[in-house]
This record gives C-alpha cells, structure tokens and sequence, in this order.
C-alpha cells in the first residue's frame, strides 16, 4: 500500500506534530506501507526544496525564535492568517503541484494531511478535487482556537473566525475520514461547530517512542519530572500547593518538580511568590534527548492538562511517558482519554486540580513499601503496549484499508 503524507510539520522539525509525524511514518513503513512525505522547509528561500529518503522539503515560512510577548503574539497573528491565505500560500501552491505530480506518477492508495498547522489540509482538499484519491484528514487537536474548550477557547477576529470554519467545514465534509488521536477530540468538534462528523471519523492514538538507551542520572532521583512546554491555560495553583503539602509530608523522599521545557511567566511567578524555588525547578528548552534523559532518570512523570470539565485532547508526551518505565500523575479533569487509559492499563495515577488530592497521590508514589524498594504505582508494560509502532501502525494499516473499500465501492 502506498500513502502520500503532507504534513507542513516533518523531523528535522521538534514541534510535537513533526515529531508525532515522524513517529507516524515508521509505523507505516513497519506494517508494510510505501510512503512518501511532503512537508515545509523554514527559512529558506523559494527555490531552495530539498529531496531525501521519501521526503520533500518545500519552502515554507520564515520563523523568529524571539520569544518576547509582542513577536509571539504576532507570530502567532501571522500563523492564524496563513492557516486562511489558500490560495494565496506559495506552501500550499507549490504542495499542491508537487502531490499532483505524485499522484499522476505512483497512484499512491490514499492521501492524508496532518494538521496543525491547518495548510495541509487545504493542499488536500484541492488534490481530492483534482485527482479523486482517497483522503484522510488528520488534526492533532480541535482546530480553529473558537473550537477548544475553556480555556484553550479564543473567539478570534470574528472576519478570520468566519473564514476558518468555513474552510474547516469544507474540509470535513470532502475528505473521506477524519482522524483524531481522542473520541473525546471528535465529539468536541461536533459540539462546537454542529458538523456531525463521527460517521466518518476515527480515533487512533498516538505513538510513544521506546527509550531503552537512554543514560540515567542519579541525581534526578526523587523527583517528579514535567517534560514539554507549560503554557498559560494549564497554570494550576493547586498543582503547585500539593507539591508543596507533599514535600512538606516526606521531604526525605520527595525532592520537589523539574520543569523541563518553556514555562510561561505566570508560572514561574507562582512559584516565586510561594518561594519554593527550592522544590521547583526550571530547566528551560532542551534538546529531546537530553530531556528524555531527566524524564527516565526522575522516580515520576507528571503530565498537566488544563482544568476542564472534559479533555478533548491526548498529549503526545502521554505516549512517550509511557515507554520511560516510570509511574505517571495524570493532573487531568475528571472526563479524557488519558484517565481512560490510566483507569484501563494502569501504570499511573489520574487525579483533578485538587491540591489535597495531588499531595496524596504523590505521598502514595514517593512512599516504598514495606521492604523499601517497590513504589506502590508503577511502571505498566501493558500501557506501552498501546502506543508501539506495531499496534498504532495496525490501526493506520487498517484505516486505510477500509478507506479504499468504502471508495472502491463507491465508483462501482
């Protein structure tokens, strides 16, 4: 089976979506899927496209890594008017021309697009018109921002907001399966745009990565560790106030939390404010092997998600956590998809914005047993299970397969 990937966001890129993309790649290949991926090239000039192992890096959009409050929210501006500029996007002319051309020269059995960002998705719909191939339009999450929960939600430019649905709407409608990592994912949608969308889409879950090679370093020992970027909308005073209270219970067993990623302002304000600089530590960016190498070396994974009543999200760093062989502290609300699958596979624990509650699961994480050795919640292999190459890519491999029954069909 061959499949065409474009995906504005491919590795080298470390956004998460690259990386998830990536990821995805090497399960089709693993289940016996031919692919070839065009992705965006950033700043680089417009004649500069790069070609290499199935992959063609068309030039995209140039990127400042100023990290100031104006250039983010400009940048951000900049993204969210792209994400409409169809088809004034030389990404997207130049992405749509070049699948064309792989279209007509290896029939490949399926098409999908991969969002965010959204100009994938419109060099899909554009070859679905074109050439007929079958379509899988893929989003990470929700998309655009007026579609997320509280307090992801941003009403937007109400000219762009209009302009966005409209084109999200098309897109659902004329791809032939809508992919999300979460149902919970799918039936946000549905809720805030009135599209009914679940007859054609399908929930397949991430990819984690084993990290069996990864150093350890004993000095991590004792804390919990927090991989991946924290951003306003997940700041939680009562995550701070339970590491605390827990701290202050078994201060010879739990050291505190590391930070490992950009924290926002809010949150380090948190924690000054409450001087416990001590017992909270920031890290900044770092490459993804050495923060893998804090992850596997800390005695606890912590994943946060914003404070909603329902997550229609799956973090991709829940897959990866999985494979660290370490226990997890989910700070999730009381409806998603990674409670479900603590609940189901085990190998963490699932708790709400509650100090009292995180202070309890983290005594309970930190404290050994009887003989001093065994962590009472541990590690699940059966959770790893879930997110191997071999299980996610199966459920691609079948996807499309039943993509090119149910168009098959259709034609005759």
């Amino acid at each position: 089976m061959r499949i065409l990937l474009i995906s504005q966001h491919f590795p080298p890129l470390e956004t998460a979506r690259a990386l998830q993309m990536g990821k995805v790649v090497e399960a089709l290949k693993a289940n016996g899927c031919c692919t070839t991926v065009i992705a965006g090239k950033i700043n680089s000039d417009s004649s500069d496209i790069e070609v290499g192992d199935g992959v063609v890096y068309l030039p995209c959009w140039w990127r400042s890594y100023d990290r100031s409050l104006v250039r983010r929210a400009s940048r951000r501006m900049i993204e969210e008017l792209y994400s409409c500029s169809w088809p004034s996007s030389r990404w997207v002319q130049s992405a749509i021309d070049y699948a064309t051309a792989v279209i007509a020269k290896y029939k490949p059995n399926c098409v999908m697009t991969s969002s965010t960002p959204f100009e994938s998705h419109l060099v899909g719909l554009a070859v679905k018109r074109k050439t007929k191939t079958p379509w899988v339009a893929s989003f990470s999450d929700p998309w655009p921002p007026c579609t997320a929960p509280r307090p992801h939600f941003s009403k937007g430019l109400p000219i762009l907001r209009r302009r966005q649905l409209s084109l999200l709407a098309k897109v659902m409608r004329e791809c032939d399966i809508i992919h999300m990592p979460s149902r919970y994912g799918i039936e946000q949608v549905e809720r805030a745009t009135g599209l009914r969308i679940d007859g054609k889409a399908v929930a397949i879950p991430h990819i984690g990565f084993p990290n069996e090679r990864v150093d350890v370093a004993p000095e991590y020992a004792g804390w919990a560790a927090h991989v991946g970027d924290l951003k306003r909308a997940r700041v939680s005073d009562a995550l701070i106030l339970g590491v605390q209270k827990a701290h202050a219970q078994i201060p010879h067993l739990f050291k505190g939390l590391i930070c490992v990623g950009r924290v926002c302002p809010e949150f380090r304000q948190m924690v000054g404010r409450l001087q416990m600089d001590d017992i909270v530590r920031f890290t900044g960016q770092l490459p993804v092997d050495q923060a893998m190498r804090m992850a596997r070396s800390a005695t606890v994974l912590l994943l946060l998600e914003a404070n909603m009543a329902i997550s229609p999200y799956l973090p991709g760093k829940f897959a990866d956590y999985a494979f660290l062989r370490k226990p997890i502290l989910a700070v999730v609300p009381p409806v998603g998809a990674v409670r479900d699958y603590l609940e189901t596979y085990g190998g963490g624990k699932a708790v709400e914005h509650d100090p009292d509650e995180i202070a309890e699961a983290l005594v309970q994480m930190f404290s050994a047993d009887g003989n001093g050795h065994e962590l009472p919640v541990g590690y699940s292999m059966t959770l790893s299970n879930v997110f191997t190459l071999d299980a996610v890519g199966g459920q691609y491999r079948v996807m499309f397969n039943s993509i090119s029954t149910i168009v098959t069909a259709t034609d005759s």
